[in-house]
């Protein structure tokens, strides 16, 4: 008679297989409120396994709503945004925030180009 043992020995495999990633980038794509409820299972998935990928997606998402927001609202969303990628330690985005800093300057001052002339 063979006995197989319980557990292979060894390293504990990794948490979900590139097959898995493959399978859950479509949930990283579509905008939260677009998800399906498997979708939404997937992303809670690669948040417990995968959070540097996890954070890359919030920055995503972060992102996106930055550039929906308008006026005043936007402008600090987009600050905060640019704050967070310097941080974020993911190469991709802190080059992504440095290129978008460097064009964009965040207005303090009211625009006074009518009233000066006046």
């Amino acid at each position: 008679m063979v006995r197989w043992p319980a557990q292979r020995p060894g390293p504990a495999p990794f948490a979900g297989s590139a097959r898995d990633l493959k399978r859950a980038r479509y949930a990283l794509w579509k905008n939260p409120g677009n998800l399906t409820s498997r979708q939404q299972a997937k992303l809670a998935w690669i948040e417990k396994t995968h959070p540097y990928l996890y954070r890359a997606y919030l920055l995503k998402e972060g992102l996106r709503v930055a550039f929906q927001l308008k006026g005043e609202e936007g402008k600090y969303a987009l600050a905060r945004w640019l704050s967070w990628a310097a941080r974020c330690r993911i190469p991709e985005f802190i080059q992504l925030g440095q290129k978008y800093a460097s064009t964009w300057k965040p207005s303090t001052q009211p625009s006074t180009t009518a009233s000066a002339t006046a």
